[in-house]
Parts: C-alpha cells; structure tokens; sequence
C-alpha cells in the first residue's frame, strides 16, 4: 500500500512538472506596471557614473511559479528553507539565457528550404555568455558547403550539440548549489546534468512526433515545440529522482 501511494505521488509531481514547463513557455501571468527609473549621475572616486532612464516592469511571469516550483522540492528535499532560496537563485542563473533558434530548428516538422537554414545562420542564440554557439561551433561546425540536404545534417548536428548544452547551463546552477553544499555528491551531479542535457534535443525530437494536440482555457498542447515543453518537463522531474536512486 506504501509502495502504490509513493509511486502515485511521483506519477502526480512527474505530470505537474511537465505541465508547470509547458506553462514556463507561455510568457505572462501579470503586468502589475512598469517602473520609470529617471537618469541618475553619481560620482564616484571622482569619476561619473551616469545611470541612463530605465523602464522596469513589474509583473508574475510563469517562469517564476516554475523557479519557486523547483525552490519548493529542493527545499523538501533537503529540510532547508534556505537551499530552497538557493535553488530558486541557480534555477532563475541558468534559465535565464534564451535557446529559441535550436528548439524551433529541432522540433520543426515542415520542410526546410535554403532561406530558412539562412535565417538559422543570422540568428545571435547563444553568441554571448554563456557562449553556447562558439562551444558547440568549435566541436561541429554549424554551416558547410555542399548540398541542403548535407547542409541541412549538418546544423542539426550542430543544434543538437548546442541545445545539449544549453540544457546542461540550466541545471548546472543548481548542481553546482546541491553539490557545496552536501546535498549530492559530485558524480552523482555531473550524471545528471549530463542526462538533463541529452534529453532537452531529445525532448525536441519527442515533441515532433508526437502529433497530440488539445487546448485547455490556458494550456495548449500542439506537435512540436508545446509537446516538446511538456516532455522536457518531465525529464526535470527525472532529474530531482535521479539523486535519490544514485544515492
């Protein structure tokens, strides 16, 4: 009875996870306003600093549920309120860089032409920190000469390493948290970012040939990069597990 209880509570957070990360795409929740921050100078050690207008918003965004989500297992996890806060501040470090160009590349199922490897090429994902692009680039080249269909494998090797990763950079914060702290230890840390990082192309692919598509009042589902949301969601998920068995 034990065992039928513990595994429906792991079913329960693993489906919640996945639906928490396909509402983290969907943008939004609040504007509460937007703060305007006038020109400021100060002077320091006799030199100007001048601090330019500014306009700040103000709003809930699901990204952050999601953050506060992770904060909550974490915190669990480990008994601490302050791990908790700490792995809120890692999760919020490695989401924050985008990786818009590789999942739409990966979870793309209409046909691809010249002009659309084109735009992959003048897209700027990953050129600065963490410098995704030069990594991935320096090991698989993202653009060749020949063909389009050889061009075409090309960059999908190249967006799969990338993506491989980016999806390391989002977890690594909070290894890296878990792992000074003595929650894991550290090859049990580096086993799961390794693994959180081949499934996020491996989510892309899933989520492209999953056909599912259902819309709720605010969630939707859809072939592609929705579906790919959900399934990445519930490796995360995988990735708090995976510890506890390693363990």
């Amino acid at each position: 009875m034990t065992l039928f209880i513990i595994t429906l509570v792991l079913l329960v957070l693993l489906i919640l996870t996945g639906i928490l990360n396909r509402l983290r795409g969907t943008g939004v929740i609040k504007h509460f306003g937007t703060l305007r921050i006038e020109e400021h100078k100060l002077k320091i050690f006799k030199k100007e600093l001048v601090i330019p207008n500014m306009n700040v918003e103000i709003k809930l965004v699901w990204n952050h549920v999601y953050g506060l989500y992770f904060a909550l297992i974490f915190g669990i996890l480990s008994g601490s309120f302050w791990d908790g806060v700490l792995a809120l501040t890692g999760y919020l470090l490695g989401e924050s860089k985008g990786w818009g160009e590789w999942v739409g590349a990966l979870t793309r199922w209409e046909p691809k032409d010249e002009e659309w490897l084109q735009t992959r090429y003048e897209d700027d994902e990953g050129k600065k920190f963490p410098f995704i692009h030069q990594i991935a680039n320096y090991f698989i080249k993202e653009q060749i000469e020949g063909s389009l269909e050889d061009k075409l494998k090309q960059y999908h090797r190249y967006a799969t390493l990338a993506l491989t990763l980016r999806g390391i950079w989002w977890f690594l914060p909070m290894t890296v948290i878990a792992i000074v702290f003595g929650l894991i230890p550290v090859y049990v840390g580096i086993i799961s970012l390794v693994l959180i990082g081949i499934s996020f192309p491996l989510a892309c692919y899933l989520g492209k040939m999953i056909k599912f598509k259902k819309s709720f009042k605010f969630l939707h589902f859809s072939r592609g990069w929705e579906n790919q949301e959900f399934i990445y969601g519930v490796f995360h998920f995988l990735f708090f597990i995976l510890p506890l068995i390693l363990l």
